[in-house]
């Protein structure tokens, strides 16, 4: 009797065991598999980083910062509050009840706004305008003089045609 139930625990231990390595494989196959997925996820998430901060890299050229050239002409000064300055200047030419002296269009659905502004370097700024109907362009030089008052000087415009919608 004593033999038998040595044999019947025996048995129990190894199929007990069995049924452990046969689990435990299944476990470890299954965050093998996680692992994977998360390392492919990691590397998408890292080329997609890279291409982001390249964008960027690209993006910030264009501006006071980000052009060595640009930030050397005005050293000493703030950037941003210049930048900001700039933007202020181009906006406030939409208070005016006249046409635009900046916009070398005459508004043909009411007066011409300055929608968008972006500073490029220490001599150029490009600007979007509209009249709610039609859209365009234009391409700014200013000068800060001496006594710190700033020039533009419309050096392109672009005014785009009106689509009709008809295909």
């Amino acid at each position: 009797m004593k033999q038998k139930i040595t044999f019947y625990l025996l048995l129990f231990t190894v199929v007990l065991f069995i049924f452990q390595m046969v689990n435990s494989n299944k476990v470890l196959r299954s965050y093998e598999q996680q692992w994977v997925a998360n390392q492919n996820a990691l590397s998408l998430l890292q080329q997609a980083k890279d291409s982001l901060e390249s964008r960027l890299d690209d993006e910030q050229y264009f501006t006071l910062e980000g052009n060595t050239g640009a930030s050397t002409y005005f050293e000493g000064r703030d950037l941003k509050q210049l930048e900001q300055r700039l933007m202020d200047a181009i906006y406030e030419m939409n208070l005016k009840k006249a046409d635009n002296p900046l916009i070398p269009f005459e508004g043909m659905s009411g007066t011409f706004f300055f929608n968008k502004v972006k500073v490029l370097n220490h001599k150029w700024v490009i600007a979007d305008f509209s009249d709610g109907t039609y859209w365009g362009e234009v391409l700014l030089g200013y000068k800060i003089s001496e006594a710190d008052q700033i020039e533009f000087k419309v050096i392109d415009q672009l005014l785009y045609p009106q689509t009709t919608g008809v295909d």
